[in-house]
């Protein structure tokens, strides 16, 4: 992983970023960069205690996105100074539902920890909170990459 930001030329060709905060799955993490891979997403931020890119199972995961995704690592309260042109969006169970948010300005879509998803000063602190509504029964919340494909999904239905 870069231990460095994206340059100033690179971060002026995006509309987008995806941080993920923790996730400590090497499954979820290949299917995310997978699926960001899928809908045109080529530069990924991560938190330093996200698990390995190079796991066995985050490279079987990936189905060789890895090799397409530039990976940036970076702590959840350095987002803001670091990338003061983009709109912090952070998911949680209790944000405005995703559907509502105009998701065409310039932002960084924050997706947290399996367990414990993102710190709750992260949420408060960020631009717009946003939850995946569902009609579950029993379910208690999505998977992160399943949750991460959505958001990506309706992302790109905007762009």
């Amino acid at each position: 992983m870069n231990k460095s930001i994206p340059s100033e030329e690179l971060l002026s060709s995006l509309n987008s970023l995806l941080y993920l905060y923790d996730i400590q799955d090497p499954g979820n993490f290949g299917t995310l960069l997978r699926t960001a891979d899928w809908f045109g997403h080529k530069v990924i931020l991560c938190s330093s205690n996200c698990v390995d890119p190079y796991n066995n199972k985050s490279v079987q995961a990936s189905m060789s996105s890895l090799s397409r995704i530039m990976i940036f690592t970076i702590e959840a309260d350095e987002i803001r100074k670091k990338f003061p042109n983009f709109r912090i969006i952070a998911t949680c169970m209790n944000g405005q539902d995703y559907g509502s948010v105009n998701f065409t300005e310039k932002s960084i879509f924050c997706l947290g920890n399996e367990a414990h998803g993102l710190p709750a000063e992260f949420i408060s602190a960020s631009d717009i909170a946003i939850t995946i509504k569902g009609n579950s029964l029993g379910a208690e919340s999505l998977n992160v990459s399943i949750a991460g494909g959505i958001i990506l999904s309706h992302l790109n239905s905007q762009s």
